[in-house]
C-alpha cells in the first residue's frame, strides 16, 4: 500500500509541487532567524490573528518546521523506492550487469 502510493506519479508530483511551495512561502515570508524578535513581537502586537496562524503553521520557521521535514522525508523515500525498484528490474531483465 505505501509503496504503491510513494510510487505512484500523481504522489511524486504533488510532493515535488509542495515542497516548491514550501520554499517560496520561506523565502517570502520573514523566519525567524533572519529577523530579530523584536520583528515578531511587534508583528504579533499589530495582527494577532495572523501571527497565531502564521505561528502554529510554523510558517515563520518552514525550512526547521517538522511538516518540511516529513515533506522532504517523504520525496527521499519515494525517490529510494523508485530507484530500488529500476535497478531490480534492470537486474532481472539482464541488461543490467555485463559480465565477461
Amino acid at each position: 500500500m505505501l509503496k504503491r502510493f510513494l510510487l505512484s506519479p500523481r504522489t511524486i508530483i504533488f510532493l515535488i509541487l509542495a515542497a516548491g511551495a514550501a520554499c517560496v512561502v520561506g523565502s517570502v515570508v520573514p523566519q525567524l532567524g533572519d529577523k530579530p524578535l523584536l520583528f515578531f513581537e511587534s508583528w504579533k502586537a499589530e495582527s494577532p490573528r495572523i501571527y497565531y496562524w502564521v505561528d502554529l503553521l510554523q510558517i515563520n520557521q518552514v525550512f526547521t518546521s517538522l511538516w518540511f521535514f516529513i515533506l522532504v522525508a517523504l520525496i527521499a523515500l519515494s525517490l529510494s523506492f523508485s530507484v530500488f525498484y529500476q535497478i531490480k528490474a534492470l537486474l532481472k531483465s539482464g541488461k543490467g550487469v555485463q559480465r565477461r
